[in-house]
């Protein structure tokens, strides 16, 4: 009930957010979507505008989820959440300024989670998150352990959209992920 109810304020909190100019066109904020209470966090850039109220809208939605399901993973066992929490619009990444303002909501959301295993989808995710530019072609499906977290980078549905070579590695990806949740026990979230 606690967790319940530290959550929702969280929520209400981000919802009043207009540190940035991206408040000013939003017509819909995403929070995340999932179990607020899963130990996978899986992390995107920003919502699209054509998300609606989803993280993950359209084809790259569908993808995801079926992605997962090869995987053995079900949508009960994870988190997903974003660097900047209003759709960024069409054509444009979201700017340094917007995911340093909305840094601290992720982080606010990370710490009541507490998850074991953090999966960072897409290269802006993966930098942001690590504080580093690092390249999403040597750095999928890789391991890191940061603030005892299991931490891994992972091609973004979009990418897998857009260049159906990378399929097979976001694949193993899933798989790698599937092999760690089970290596940590992971098969519930209790």
């Amino acid at each position: 009930m606690k967790d319940e109810q530290a959550w929702a304020q969280l929520q209400q909190r981000c919802q009043g957010c207009g540190a940035c100019g991206l408040r000013k066109e939003r017509k819909n904020l995403v929070f995340g979507q999932g179990n607020p209470f899963a130990k996978v966090l899986m992390i995107v850039p920003a919502p699209t505008v054509a998300g609606g109220r989803q993280l993950l809208g359209g084809a790259e939605g569908t993808l995801f989820w079926e992605l997962l399901s090869l995987g053995g993973i079900t949508p009960e066992q994870v988190y997903v959440s974003s660097v900047v929490k209003c759709p960024v619009p069409k054509g444009r990444k979201a700017l340094h300024l917007e995911q340093n303002t909305c840094l601290p909501w992720l982080r606010a959301q990370t710490k009541l989670l507490s998850p074991k295993v953090i999966v960072c989808l897409g290269q802006e995710s993966l930098s942001v998150i690590m504080g580093e530019e690092l390249s999403m072609a040597q750095c999928h499906g890789q391991w890191f352990i940061r603030r005892g977290v299991e931490m891994m980078g992972m091609y973004h549905p979009e990418d897998l959209l857009q260049d159906q070579t990378l399929r097979p590695q976001g694949f193993a990806d899933i798989k790698s992920l599937e092999q760690k949740m089970k290596q940590l026990r992971m098969t519930s979230n209790k």
